[in-house]
């Protein structure tokens, strides 16, 4: 193993050793290691009551995607220039576009545009689990 990113959740052996998981190769632990990362960083490095859920979230997302520690520079150098660094898009965006390019940018918005088209759906993709729900 390259030590590069593996499996379903794309995560690398080094993060799921940082949450003690150490073996990514099957489905289940690559997706526990994911979750338990995404987690973490949140908890860590995103808790903070100034970042509304849809900021915390775009911030997790970039930091699973380009760690959380590169983030966290990122946010200091956007302050820095004047931007706001709880602000992820058009703000703290910018300065990922400089430093590491459109990949990581690109991650955030897909996945984010993802989530908000799933959530807008999720009622008539689930409508049998509603109506059984409601039932008892």
């Amino acid at each position: 193993n390259s030590g590069g990113p593996t499996g379903l959740m794309q995560i690398t052996p080094s993060a799921a050793q940082r949450v003690g998981v150490n073996n990514i190769e099957s489905l289940d632990s690559n997706v526990q290691a994911g979750a338990r990362y995404l987690a973490l960083i949140r908890r860590k490095f995103f808790a903070s009551p100034k970042l509304n859920e849809r900021e915390r979230m775009a911030f997790v997302l970039a930091a699973y995607n380009m760690g959380p520690e590169r983030v966290q520079g990122m946010r200091t150098e956007a302050k820095r220039r004047g931007l706001n660094p709880n602000q992820w898009f058009f703000q703290v965006e910018r300065i990922a576009m400089e430093q590491v390019g459109m990949g990581g940018v690109s991650y955030v918005n897909s996945v984010n545009k993802y989530y908000l088209a799933f959530d807008r759906e999720r009622e008539s993709l689930e409508p049998s689990a509603t109506k059984v729900a409601s039932r008892k």
